[in-house]
Order: structure tokens, then C-alpha cells, then sequence
């Protein structure tokens, strides 16, 4: 296993001590733990890319990783937060169809083409950012919210658009190659 999907991996499991950090309003582990998340995500795919370690466990690892780490945390902070349950919907319910389009596109000729749009990488920073304004309680975490629900919303036009508009995600022949 290479270095970005170790980063990967680690995202997974901090998510219960994150968790637990959240119940046991451990604020300086939370943020710790968050941070760490944000950083390993954006340099996992980095690493990736300029080392030549891009792989299909990675293309599959990196928004698991990603699904359950805020999914985990989301749910959590609903109930300690109060952060809203309508956008953890909206998020639920876009990377829910988008990993089943991804799917059905793998399944059909085993490779997958395409990269994830900017917007979700934008939208990722700010779902961060967020979630840390409300274990600090800034004063803007509501427009925070609307700003995650916004580019929520925006990204899954831009791969309703992509996928089938212009078909930037397809499947093409896999050639014997590990990607």
C-alpha cells in the first residue's frame, strides 16, 4: 500500500476518535483531528499525482475515506451541534448517486476516466471549515452552512452535467493496467 492510500486509510480511523472527541467535548483533539483530515486529504492526492502512485484502490479510497469521515462526524455533531440534518441529507444524497453512477460506470468496462471537479475540492475545504466553526461556535457557522449547501448543490449539477452531457466520466476498455 502505497503513501497516499495510507493517508487515506488514516482518515478512516480517526473517525471514531474524532467522534468520541466530539461526546467527550475534547475540543483541542477535535480540532487536532479535523485539521489532520483536512491536510491528509489534500495531500494524499498530491502525492498521488506527482509520484506516479495513482491507483484504483486510491480512486476508491480517497472518497471512501472521505464518506465516512464526514459522514461520521456529521451525524455526531447533528446531535451535539445541532448542525442541520437537511444538508447532511442534500451531501448524503449527492455523493450517494455519484458513487452509484461511478459504479455503474465501472461496471460496465472496468475503467473509469474523469477526476473530481474543483468545486467538490472547494466544497470539501469549506464542509472543514465549517465543521470547525461549530466546535468553536463562530457566529458564522450558519453561513457556512449555506455556503457547503450551495456548493453541495452546484457540484452535483456540474457531474449530473459531466456524466451525462458531455460524458467526461465514461468507462473506457481497461488495457491490463493497474489504474
Amino acid at each position: 500500500m502505497n503513501i497516499p492510500n495510507l493517508l487515506s486509510v488514516s482518515r478512516i480511523v480517526i473517525a471514531p476518535f474524532v467522534i468520541f472527541a466530539l461526546l467527550s467535548d475534547r475540543t483541542t483533539l477535535v480540532l487536532v483531528l479535523i485539521v489532520y483530515a483536512l491536510l491528509s486529504d489534500l495531500v494524499d492526492g498530491y502525492l498521488a499525482r506527482t509520484f506516479k502512485q495513482q491507483s484504483y484502490s486510491g480512486l476508491v479510497l480517497d472518497p471512501l475515506a472521505d464518506k465516512i469521515f464526514f459522514g461520521s462526524i456529521l451525524l455526531t455533531m447533528a446531535f451535539t451541534y445541532e448542525f442541520p440534518l437537511w444538508v447532511i441529507l442534500l451531501l448524503l444524497v449527492r455523493d450517494l448517486w455519484i458513487g452509484v453512477e461511478i459504479l455503474r460506470i465501472y461496471e460496465k468496462k472496468k475503467k473509469i476516466t474523469g477526476k473530481p471537479e474543483l468545486i467538490s475540492k472547494i466544497n470539501t475545504v469549506i464542509l472543514f471549515i465549517t465543521l470547525i466553526s461549530f466546535v468553536l461556535e463562530w457566529s458564522i457557522r450558519e453561513f457556512l452552512v449555506i455556503l457547503v449547501a450551495i456548493f453541495t448543490f452546484l457540484s452535483g449539477i456540474i457531474y449530473f452535467y459531466k456524466m451525462y452531457i458531455v460524458k467526461v466520466y465514461r468507462a473506457v476498455p481497461s488495457k491490463g493496467q493497474s489504474f
